[in-house]
């Protein structure tokens, strides 16, 4: 989605607004746990598993926050914790436990699991198409009929456009001051905590519908966590607005354990893509690489994704479809005391090839179709924009 895993990351950095985002340039971190913290580590995670099973939430819930006070950024721990809260009726814990767990992972079938449990959390809060979002985006990364059951009960897949407050200045759609001064104010415990955007790629566009375009680029630091995040967003102008679309592309150090995610812009392209929209389409390649060592499932995983980002101007509104188009992915078991890639555990790779032809948006399977994720497999086909944004595999954000 368009919505960047930085701006989430930002949390575990100690800048507490939800739009901050930190630097990348920093060296991995070297803050990683002792033998003796390993082993506590493991006790706390065991024992807080049976208390859960023996529906003992009070207990499971201290026990895990124990392993997690350990390593702050395991996912496993983080989505056990999330679903323990959620267990024993503390849902904004819950929510904020799962969030993290979500903004961390990096394998699919654990991040069909945490949406699905973010989803029941949803549906615990009353907030009934944000639950069915979430079920939408778990079906996105597995095939699973709790969750296509959960979902159908409440009126089948939703994907749901993000609004976004128009700006009447540059300034003001960077949110200068949302995404960089309040969190850093609001961040006492980090006096050399900083960001600051840095500097603009930047297009005119002629004729009518968008009329300009920018990359822009943030940078910031954390350096009592040793954990840094840059991060590269889409701005467009209709008229005299302009409209932040998100984040495109991000790179990621959360200061521990060595996860990291390295993301870059790879193709940028403003011209009449699409002639059924007024004015000019902009299109953005964005490719990430990540690597999560998780002693929670005693794994390391890494992988590879492509997205299509495609932005225009759709009944009177900026709008942007995105959509994943490549997967790559391989897990290995941990071993020794450094937590080292060890034996294979799993892996696998799927691909679509997006073309516009004719006007259309053209998706086709690279390999057999039967290899793509069920959302996915439902994205082929020659589509409009329009049809395109209403798909359950394309992530649709609209500027108002």
């Amino acid at each position: 989605m368009l919505a960047s895993r930085a701006l989430a990351i930002a949390l575990m950095l100690g800048l507490t607004a939800s739009f901050a985002v930190p630097d990348a340039s920093a060296a991995p971190p070297s803050k990683r746990a002792t033998a003796a913290q390993r082993a506590t580590f493991k006790e706390s995670l065991a024992a807080g598993r049976k208390a859960v099973k023996a529906k003992d939430y009070k207990t499971a819930i201290g026990k895990l926050e124990a392993a997690l006070a350990i390593v702050p950024s395991s996912t496993s721990v983080l989505g056990e914790l999330g679903w323990a809260y959620f267990l024993d009726g503390q849902l904004e814990a819950a929510e904020k436990r799962t969030d993290a767990a979500i903004s961390l992972s990096m394998r699919a079938k654990q991040l069909g699991a945490l949406h699905y449990n973010l989803g029941r959390i949803r549906e615990a809060q009353g907030k009934k198409d944000d639950a069915r979002s979430e079920y939408t985006e778990s079906l996105s990364y597995r095939v699973n009929e709790t969750v296509q059951k959960r979902v159908n009960a409440l009126g089948g897949p939703l994907v749901t456009a993000t609004d976004v407050a128009g700006a009447t200045s540059f300034e003001g759609a960077v949110g200068y001051g949302p995404y960089c001064e309040a969190p850093i104010e609001k961040s006492k415990a980090d006096g050399d905590a900083s960001c600051t955007w840095t500097g603009t790629q930047d297009e005119a566009l002629a004729g009518e519908g968008l009329a300009q375009v920018r990359l822009v680029q943030l940078d910031g630091h954390a350096d009592d966590i040793g954990g840094s995040v840059d991060a590269q967003m889409l701005l467009v102008r209709h008229g005299q607005r302009w409209f932040n679309m998100g984040v495109v592309a991000d790179s990621w150090v959360p200061g521990m354990d060595y996860i990291t995610n390295n993301g870059e812009v790879q193709g940028f392209k403003a011209s009449d893509l699409l002639p059924e929209l007024p004015g000019t389409e902009v299109r953005v390649i964005e490719r990430a690489s990540s690597v999560d060592h998780d002693p929670g499932a005693e794994m390391t995983s890494s992988d590879m994704a492509m997205k299509w980002h495609l932005c225009g101007l759709l009944d009177g509104a900026p709008t942007c479809v995105s959509i994943a188009y490549e997967l790559e992915w391989e897990s290995n078991q941990l071993e020794g005391e450094s937590w080292d890639a060890g034996k294979k555990l799993d892996g696998g790779k799927w691909a679509m090839k997006i073309d516009i032809d004719g006007g259309k948006i053209v998706i086709e399977p690279i390999g057999e179709a039967t290899d793509l994720p069920p959302v996915a497999q439902a994205c082929l086909g020659r589509h409009t924009f329009a049809e395109l944004t209403k798909k359950a595999c394309a992530n649709t954000q609209v500027g108002r």
